[in-house]
């Protein structure tokens, strides 16, 4: 069996993955509000989402937006 057949201890699940994904999206999206304005960032935002529905399909896009959604109302709905 090599390291890449065997699931190392330390490595983390899809679950923490798309929670990590989600955070870092709402940072990125945060940071565009600040650069350029929130009308901007919006605009980025949807070009964004059609590429990442281009690349992986209306389904993963959904799930994404429902993790985002999920992580801000942890937040308090920050973001």
């Amino acid at each position: 069996m090599t390291m890449t057949d065997e699931k190392l201890p330390h490595t983390y699940g899809e679950e923490w993955r798309r929670v990590c994904e989600a955070r870092d999206w709402i940072k990125r999206y945060n940071y565009q509000v600040k650069k350029k304005g929130k009308r901007a960032a919006d605009s980025w935002w949807s070009i964004t989402k059609l590429d990442i529905e281009r690349a992986r399909g209306k389904a993963k896009l959904a799930m994404l937006l429902d993790d985002i959604k999920k992580e801000k109302d942890a937040a308090g709905g920050e973001g």
